[in-house]
């Protein structure tokens, strides 16, 4: 024991200088850099500058250990350094004024910004920060490649990999609480870029060779919602009134919906598919619904209020048109993105002449942070959660702000269908999953409960599409409580549509009815144009 102790005396003592050099490091650049990753978080007791000390720590520790590697070689560190660090500061630089993401939509646009968009984002403030972080980098570098040197290499790359370990454990089980940061977020987000070109280059069987159509004039809206549980909903008899404007309208509302995934990017291909519970993996192998419409003459288009999962990416360029709303504010940011703001880009493609359109929006809706999703004329419910901290003792405070978020999600609806009202219109919401509200001592999603696998529903439709498809309709009335799959979407968006395909099963749709189906099919056998 003693022989031990006096090794790791020996060692610590013949790496003083090294030791003390990365603690300067650390020091340095923690407070320079990494703390601009935590600039946005909401701050509301001592707590919370405790835990973002705490994960601050975590990270800058992380990032130690990253400098660590590359000073096991000076040459290495001398050209590595500078340029990890000047990166890191640019991006820092970004986070902290606009509050952005560092995410795949950041990287693509590294790819494909000219020089006059990117020259537009540079200020003085940029250059200077990014100066005086280059020219310590420089001097550290030079300092450890004259000065310092490394004694006992092999002990140094077990402390690493101790280190590795430990980073690489917590980041897995905080959910990538890692590699959402800078400089960790560049590698991510890189990653995730290449995975999504990978994607978009494989092919998807097609599904919409026998496709028809016998509607000559009628708009589809989807509503993809996010996070919304039906039990929060107060056309579907919650305690509080959370959809007071939904409820004067004539809305149909599916309660007993099942999703069976609570994930953003696993539910939505599953929902835009015919993937169900035996063939799950026609999420992934196949076309969707979307390719069906475009075959029948729907003008397609998708806007987004989210960054688009690697996932369904490639429904979405499958679409005539495709927008997504501030792609580098993702819901890792805390400041506020609402929904209003798809309305203009709304307002376009309904305006335009086209007789037929699918419009597809992906809503930013309950997603966590709760506040950062309604406008402040909207909190109704108080007092509402104003850090990111998330414990029991505020539960009261979660749900306020989350039930905020539904009656936001009540006027976004009840705008669209002012906005639908005079045409022949069909509107369908659908929340990709639900949300765990303190039920079981858990929080969010992706967390595998039953509150998350029962997803909001609504239908609407105006008042010339009820005149012609009332049969189905009242049929869908009768099913309000009836137990759903979220695989009902894509048969019943393509029956109301009045499209006929070998991939539409009549049993899974919510208008099924046999006399009804047999008549449709046969009008549109004869009517082949």
């Amino acid at each position: 024991m003693q022989r031990l102790i006096y090794f790791i005396r020996e060692f610590f003592r013949r790496n003083k200088r090294f030791f003390l050099f990365l603690l300067i490091i650390l020091l340095i650049f923690g407070i320079f850099l990494v703390s601009g990753n935590y600039y946005h978080l909401p701050k509301e007791s001592v707590k919370d500058y405790i835990l973002i000390i705490a994960h601050w720590g975590l990270v800058s520790f992380a990032y130690l250990i990253l400098i660590y590697v590359l000073s096991l070689q000076k040459i290495v560190f001398l050209i590595a350094f500078p340029i990890l660090n000047t990166v890191s500061a640019i991006l820092i630089y970004y986070i902290v004024v606009f509050d952005i993401s560092i995410n795949s939509a950041l990287i693509e646009s590294v790819f494909n910004t000219n020089k006059t968009e990117a020259f537009d984002l540079v200020s003085w403030k940029l250059v200077m920060y990014s100066i005086f972080i280059l020219a310590v980098s420089l001097m550290l570098a030079a300092y450890r490649y004259r000065k310092v040197q490394i004694k006992n290499l092999w002990i140094h790359i077990l402390i690493i990999a101790l280190g590795f370990t430990c980073c690489y454990t917590v980041n897995k089980v905080r959910f990538k609480t890692i590699s959402h940061r800078v400089p960790f977020s560049v590698y991510d987000a890189t990653k995730q870029y290449r995975q999504t070109l990978k994607l978009l280059k494989s092919e998807r069987i097609n599904i919409s060779n026998d496709a028809i159509c016998i509607e000559d004039t009628l708009t589809v809206v989807l509503v993809l919602g996010e996070a919304l549980r039906a039990d929060h909903v107060g056309i579907n008899g919650y305690h509080r009134q959370t959809t007071p404007l939904l409820e004067k309208e004539n809305v149909i509302s599916l309660r007993s919906v099942y999703s069976k995934w609570t994930h953003t990017n696993q539910s939505i291909p599953h929902i835009l598919t015919r993937a169900d519970s035996v063939n799950e993996n026609l999420a992934y192998t196949e076309q969707s619904f979307i390719s069906i419409f475009e075959k029948c003459g729907f003008q397609t288009s998708w806007i987004g209020n989210q960054e688009p999962g690697n996932t369904f990416i490639g429904f979405i360029n499958d679409c005539d048109t495709s927008i997504i709303n501030r792609p580098l504010v993702t819901v890792y940011n805390y400041n506020k993105k609402l929904d209003e703001e798809l309305f203009p880009y709304f307002d376009d493609l309904n305006n335009q002449k086209n007789s037929l359109n699918l419009i597809i929006i992906q809503t930013i809706g309950s997603h966590w942070y709760y506040p950062s999703h309604y406008p402040d004329s909207f909190e109704k419910f108080k007092p509402a959660i104003e850090s990111k901290t998330i414990s029991l003792e505020d539960r009261g405070k979660i749900i306020n702000a989350y039930d905020n978020t539904v009656l936001y999600t009540d006027y976004f609806v009840n705008e669209l269908i002012h906005r639908l009202r005079n045409k022949n219109a069909v509107m369908i919401y659908l929340s990709d999953h639900g949300e765990v509200l303190g039920e079981d001592g858990k929080w969010l999603h992706a967390q595998e409960t039953d509150w998350e696998r029962n997803p909001a529903c609504f239908l609407w439709f105006s008042d010339k599409n009820m005149s012609e498809n009332s049969e189905m309709i009242q049929i869908a009335e009768t099913k309000t409580d009836k137990f759903v799959r979220t695989d009902f979407l894509f048969h019943s968006i393509l029956h109301i549509a009045k499209i006929e395909s070998s991939y539409l099963n009549y049993d899974l749709s919510i208008f099924n009815d046999s006399s009804f189906t047999n008549q449709n099919r046969e009008v549109a056998v004869n009517n082949p144009d």
